[in-house]
């Protein structure tokens, strides 16, 4: 939109604020530290404004389009997978390692019954 159509719309130049707290679902945040288009900083500011949400958050070593072509995609494989299984009730061997350690130490307390 426009400043314009925000005018009307809103009654000011730009978009309110969308306030963070009615989110009601936990978040797991993954960031790149090399990545260009969602710059670290605004990355760890969203994290900061969702943090009583936030399930998960780690910053890997990737660019943006890393988190879909890079040849290591162990950030899926393993954290996000851990992440999914955690909140499905189940728990696998291959993520025993993940950075999710909410999930890692339920599993580890219960010797990865599946």
């Amino acid at each position: 939109g426009s400043a314009n159509a925000n005018v009307k719309k809103y009654g000011q130049k730009t978009p309110p604020d969308y306030d963070m707290s009615l989110l009601d679902f936990p978040i797991a945040i993954f960031g790149g530290q090399q990545d260009l288009l969602a710059d670290p900083k605004d990355v760890a500011w969203t994290h900061e404004q969702l943090k009583a949400k936030t399930i998960f958050f780690h910053m890997y070593y990737l660019g943006h389009m890393s988190f879909a072509i890079a040849k290591d995609m162990s950030w899926f494989t393993v954290d996000t997978m851990a992440i999914v299984n955690h909140y499905n009730g189940k728990c696998d061997p291959l993520t025993a390692n993940s950075k999710f350690i909410a999930g890692n130490e339920k599993c580890q307390s219960n010797l990865f019954v599946y």
